[in-house]
């Protein structure tokens, strides 16, 4: 048996691409490991002190005896229940509350047996020597290799997306909810033929939805500044017009560089910006012309 036939297969079963990928992405996460795998010291670890306020409105008298000095506020609407800081100060004012005279007006008048508490709060948060979150330089490679491995074996890019904030906001801050979510993940393989009994009717309406959110982010856009407004405009009219996403975002691009190009303005464009519209322009005449 030949260890390569002329398929390019490794011993007719294994193609010798999927080999090559799988090496190369290998050598990827061999090499992040390396060069990111390096023990925090006390040495270059420090904690910045935040504090803040937070006021409550109207407790009974005996939250001011419930409430001392050096208690800790905990966080007990997400599911990790961390520690929000310990109170270093409260102030006591009379509660108050709004009353409907006979002429239909509003006054502001006491409420008895009711007081208003403003807790200074005080918390640690850790960072480096730089001034920035510890752990960050590998949060953002794990983010950039699951991006060019998802390339190199021809799926979805693998990236965080602002859905996360959803399961940010439910309480998973630590890495296993990743854990967790790639694990149902892989249970739910078994289940893609049953989902794709589901017609694309049945979905349409979360998918409109999810749009109309999106879309709303559009009033941030400045549309007095015309080298800002058409190219988002040109971003989202190319979407739906040429069915690609990438299609709309490489119009945008070309659209805006060109633009601040010719309002006189180059120096407004980044460079990776640039390139990347650059890129884009050659793309498509390739394909034009190919």
């Amino acid at each position: 048996m030949k260890i390569i036939d002329r398929d390019g297969r490794l011993f007719g079963k294994i193609s010798i691409v999927d080999v090559i990928v799988l090496l190369v992405v290998a050598a990827m996460v061999a090499a992040v490991y390396v060069k990111t795998h390096k023990p925090q010291t006390g040495s270059n670890v420090s904690t910045t002190t935040i504090v803040y306020q937070m006021e409550v409105h109207n407790q009974p008298e005996y939250m001011l005896d419930a409430i001392q000095v050096g208690d800790q506020i905990y966080d007990k609407e997400r599911s990790t229940g961390g520690s929000l800081g310990t109170i270093t100060d409260i102030q006591v004012s009379d509660g108050t509350y709004e009353a409907e005279l006979h002429d239909g007006t509003c006054e502001v008048v006491p409420a008895q047996g009711r007081y208003n508490l403003l807790l200074t709060i005080e918390g640690q948060g850790l960072i480096d020597e730089n001034g920035e979150v510890i752990h960050m330089q590998e949060a953002l490679m794990a983010d950039a290799i699951s991006t060019a491995a998802g390339a190199l074996v021809g799926t979805s890019t693998v990236t965080t997306v602002v859905e996360s904030s959803a399961g940010i906001a439910a309480g998973g801050r630590t890495g296993m909810t990743s854990l967790v979510t790639a694990a149902l993940f892989l249970g739910a393989i078994i289940f893609a033929p049953v989902v794709s009994i589901v017609p694309a009717a049945a979905t349409a309406p979360a998918l409109i939805f999810v749009g109309v959110l999106m879309l709303s982010n559009i009033k941030d856009v400045d549309f007095s500044d015309m080298t800002n407004g058409l190219p988002a405009f040109c971003t989202v009219v190319f979407m739906p017009f040429t069915y690609s996403i990438a299609n709309g975002i490489a119009m945008g691009l070309i659209t805006y560089c060109l633009l601040k190009i010719l309002a006189r303005r180059p120096k407004e464009v980044e460079v990776l910006t640039g390139l990347i519209a650059v890129v884009f322009v050659f793309r498509y005449a390739f394909m034009t012309l190919g």
